[in-house]
């Protein structure tokens, strides 16, 4: 795989867009292989396991790149139901029992449902909404171009954690 670098001449949406899609292929190819009785092994020397990081990602994603930009909607819940977010939220612990969550298709299945969606609706944002201050405060960013951002980064940091975790649990160095 080779790192994605923009042209200077690239507008923001698609920085943002081309950097949305490198991060998905990264962690598709991290993920790619793992067999789902895997995916809730927690090793002896590590809190989490791989379904929390993908449900964990896709919070991420979905507060960072949507609700923070252009705010919650009804049919958010649609896209990302309020159990799922119970699950994978920042100040949750995982849990390796996978009776606790949702069968891997669906986390995935989400996953999926949130990364289309944050494409789809990347073109909308205007200049104007991404230079906006953010409604919360956070440590790594004060505008919305900057959360969209720090989406992209917090994806490529729990991907680097999937990959130890996969070599933690036995797995094969992947690169």
């Amino acid at each position: 795989m080779q790192l994605y670098v923009a042209p200077y001449s690239m507008n923001r949406i698609d920085l943002l867009t081309e950097n949305f899609q490198s991060v998905r292929r990264y962690t598709n190819m991290v993920i790619d292989g793992i067999r789902p009785d895997d995916w809730f092994r927690v090793p002896d020397v590590c809190p989490t396991h791989i379904a929390w990081q993908i449900g964990h990602i896709t919070i991420g994603n979905y507060g960072l790149a949507l609700a923070i930009p252009r705010g919650d909607r009804p049919d958010d819940v649609e896209l990302v139901p309020v159990s799922f977010r119970e699950k994978f939220a920042r100040d949750s612990t995982p849990d390796p029992n996978p009776s606790a969550y949702p069968p891997v298709e669906l986390i995935m299945a989400t996953f999926d449902r949130v990364h289309d969606q944050i494409l789809a609706e990347l073109p909308t944002f205007t200049d104007e909404l991404l230079d906006d201050s953010v409604p919360i405060e956070h440590p790594m960013f004060s505008t919305k171009f900057g959360s969209l951002l720090w989406s992209i980064q917090h994806g490529y940091t729990h991907a680097g954690q999937i990959s130890l975790l996969y070599r933690l649990n036995g797995g094969a160095p992947r690169f």
